[in-house]
């Protein structure tokens, strides 16, 4: 142990706010400050005079060697960081714990010629990391809150996007019952609160999907795939939805072996469904297509799932709707068109006729003595006849052409596009299929003829009720000629 010099020059280092300590060449302290017996517990009289490695034996490594002789030897300032772990001198504390330390190494003038003091300017860090790291958590708190209001924020503005889709949708509901403008909305609505490249609704007929709706964010539609048919038994993502009536997600068509191409849908690479259930029945299909994989998850086709609901219900009304019109104008004895639907339906055919000059040909027909078979036979025979004369009505004329129950015993057939010749040929086709019909009755088989009278339209016919009330006079001419014939209008 060297001689102490007196620690007089020292005492400012009392003073400071850090830990200060003078070494000699040999390593012995000189000084010690007050900070430092606060910090450590040890008296200066207990360490002053011994060498610094006993208390802090990493000042005996290598490195630190090699940079204290550098100080005795007058060089630059040392500087023991602690961000770099070989450089940190831990200073024990009474109760077995060790702070960090910054510490700066710096020479000092010795009173002996070229010889030089060490002194260790000592800054604990340790309630600054902890300070540091209580700010770091509070920033990544209030990031972390932050982010949950944006979210919240965004969930909530999605919502309310969802909200005023479903009430725009109900409002069109409420405002019509025409499927096609209630389908568009809710297609329409769809890209409100979800992003695709494609939306399709498909309905079911029979064993095949028709699309029957298409709307891209750029386009009304898609006509490469609008009225597609396609077979259930073909698309395994189609099956698995009407079988199992559960959403489809397929995030990478690329990756699912099931995925099967179509000349019109292979630039998917990514697949949401759900089906359209009405009556707990599937209706169809609601499907949204990107380009891109991994573009949809089980969270959209659940929110698309809420707007295929929507759709059925826009389909059950539109049909039921559409039930009840044709109710409305549909005899309920023999299932054709009443005389509101005839008229309703015929004018129509009429108008049409007119505008572009082309023929048509009405024909008015009759059961030849029908009052003697309700007294023969029964009201309840009577309307077995009537339904099979319907029914032989149907079956002889073709599917554009216009057959209805015009009163009682009378119905008007309009044949679309058919000049006289042509009508009077139709209508003794079906007068010779009248008479060779037989009705079975409870009371046995009935044979029935009937009269019919053929009118053709002309540029002096003013509507259908005129053109029909030709027909009929003609009819009436064929009852006073004999019945079971057919006679043309003059």
């Amino acid at each position: 142990m060297v001689d102490s010099p007196a620690l007089e020059p020292f005492e400012l280092l009392d003073h400071l706010p850090v830990g200060a300590l003078v070494l000699a060449r040999d390593h012995t302290v000189v000084f010690w400050n007050l900070q430092l017996e606060e910090w450590t517990g040890v008296p200066r009289d207990q360490i002053v005079g011994t060498c610094i490695t006993q208390r802090f034996p990493n000042l005996g490594r290598p490195i630190y060697q090699a940079r204290l002789q550098g100080v005795f030897s007058g060089g630059a300032p040392v500087i023991f960081s602690a961000q770099l772990h070989q450089y940190v001198i831990p200073i024990a504390l009474p109760d077995g714990q060790f702070r960090t330390q910054h510490t700066t190494v710096t020479a000092l003038a010795s009173p002996v010629a070229d010889e030089f003091y060490a002194l260790l300017v000592i800054e604990d860090v340790t309630d600054m990391t902890r300070r540091l790291q209580e700010y770091r958590g509070l920033r990544d708190q209030a990031l972390a809150q932050a982010r949950e209001r944006q979210r919240a924020e965004e969930a909530e503005h999605e919502q309310r996007v969802l909200a005023e889709a479903f009430r725009d949708i109900a409002a069109a509901l409420n405002g019509t019952l025409e499927l096609n403008q209630l389908l568009d909305e809710i297609l329409k609505h769809i890209g409100r609160v979800m992003r695709y490249e494609m939306v399709n609704l498909m309905l079911l007929e029979g064993d095949t999907v028709r699309v029957v709706r298409s709307q891209s964010p750029t386009t009304t539609g898609n006509d490469a795939v609008l009225g597609l048919r396609i077979r259930i038994a073909d698309l395994p993502n189609l099956r698995q939805m009407l079988e199992l009536g559960v959403p489809c997600v397929i995030p990478d068509t690329a990756m699912d072996a099931d995925w099967v191409d179509l000349p019109v849908t292979r630039w998917i690479r990514s697949y949401a469904g759900v089906p359209i259930v009405t009556r707990q029945q599937t209706i169809g299909f609601l499907t949204l297509t990107s380009g891109t994989p991994n573009f949809f998850s089980q969270p959209q086709a659940e929110r698309l799932k809420t707007f295929a609901d929507q759709a059925a219900t826009a389909i059950e009304n539109a049909r039921l709707y559409a039930q009840v019109q044709q109710l409305a104008i549909t005899d309920g004895l023999t299932n054709l068109l009443n005389r509101r639907g005839l008229f309703q339906v015929g004018t129509s055919e009429f108008e049409r006729t007119k505008r572009f000059q082309h023929p048509l040909t009405a024909i008015l027909l009759d059961i030849d003595h029908f009052k003697s078979i309700n007294d023969t036979y029964g009201h309840a025979a009577g309307d077995l006849v009537l339904v099979a004369l319907a029914d032989c009505c149907r079956y002889n004329i073709r599917a554009v052409d216009i057959a209805g129950r015009y009163g009682g015993e009378e119905f008007v057939l309009l044949l679309p596009e058919t000049t006289l010749p042509c009508g009077l040929q139709a209508a003794e086709r079906l007068r010779a299929a009248i008479e060779a019909m037989r009705v079975p009755t409870a009371q046995g088989a009935i044979s029935i003829t009937i009269s019919l009278g053929v009118a053709p339209f002309t540029e002096q016919t003013n509507d259908l009720a005129e053109l029909i009330q030709q027909a009929d006079r003609a009819h009436y001419r064929a009852k006073q000629a004999g019945r079971n014939r057919v006679v043309p209008s003059t």
